[in-house]
């Protein structure tokens, strides 16, 4: 029997979410580790986008909360434990994401395009006005993050 979790609406196969940030991680490593147009980017973002339709069956999107090793999907963490799951977690606060929203709109440009924002320097980042400014300038329409804003910390 498939593992759910209900949890103030939230209705979520679990095995169904591995299997996802499994992909969005493979997609992030293919994306930064290959020059643009390799075909095992196009692969991984197929294998990404295979999975899409089943994660997001019951709703348009999802959200994933980021803290500093740790992915949560509403109230609940995902495993902590999971390497695979710390090295994504890590790797999206460590550019300053406290969410990502995926929805069904995605596709192999947003993917792509989102990981390759990722390799920017934090300082070309602030200057194109923030990540949220640049997703939306690269017409990035399947993926939103939202930032960590530190300045409200002091």
């Amino acid at each position: 029997m498939e593992a759910k979790q209900t949890k103030k609406g939230l209705d979520l196969d679990t095995k169904v979410m591995s299997d996802f940030i499994y992909a969005l991680n493979i997609a992030r490593r293919q994306v930064q580790s290959y020059p643009h147009g390799h075909p095992i980017i196009a692969k991984a973002a197929e294998k990404l986008l295979s999975v899409l339709p089943k994660l997001l069956e019951f709703r348009s999107e999802i959200t994933i909360g980021i803290a500093r090793d740790t992915l949560m999907v509403g109230d609940q963490s995902l495993d902590s434990k999971n390497p695979i799951y710390r090295d994504f977690a890590t790797n999206l606060f460590d550019a300053k994401i406290a969410s990502l929203t995926i929805n069904n709109t995605l596709g192999t440009y947003d993917i792509c395009k989102f990981y390759e924002v990722l390799l920017y320097k934090q300082e070309e980042i602030d200057e194109r006005g923030g990540l949220q400014r640049i997703l939306v300038d690269e017409n990035i329409q399947g993926i939103r993050a939202q930032g960590v804003n530190f300045s409200t910390f002091y």
